[in-house]
């Protein structure tokens, strides 16, 4: 008798200790990122832009466009004399490790002369070009 009270009092204490230790899942548990420590960096995915000899070209206006969702994403005129910034990491959070298609569109004169295909993604920290030209030269 004493023998079986003290295999139940066992199962029962192995039991709680088992069920204690299971995880519950909750939003916090499930966040990728929880935990990850991201450097002080803001990555920005840029384009040069020129002409075929090589020559700055600047454009009178340009934006970036998320294919699946059809938004355009304006940035200011960078401080390099060609280059462009398709996107960067204030745009971080809506891609966190996941990838996305984006055109990059600029004009000239009027006309529409890039419309440059982009996949860029985002870890738990910055984004990042996963395919898309460096440079871009306009005829």
């Amino acid at each position: 008798m004493k023998s079986a009270l003290k295999t139940v009092i066992l199962l029962v204490i192995s039991a709680m200790a088992i069920t204690s230790c299971s995880k519950k899942i909750t939003e916090a548990n499930t966040d990728p990122c929880k935990g990850v420590m991201c450097t002080m960096l803001f990555a920005m995915v840029q384009t040069d832009v020129t002409d075929h000899s090589g020559n700055a070209i600047a454009l009178d206006s340009f934006y970036t466009l998320r294919a699946k969702t059809g938004e355009k994403i304006y940035h200011d005129k960078s401080t390099m004399p060609n280059g462009y910034t398709i996107l960067d990491d204030g745009y971080q959070k809506q891609l966190v490790n996941k990838n996305d298609s984006f055109y990059f569109v600029g004009y000239l004169n009027g006309k529409q002369v890039i419309n440059e295909p982009y996949v860029i993604g985002a870890d738990c920290c910055h984004i990042k070009k996963q395919s898309g030209k460096d440079k871009i030269q306009i005829p």
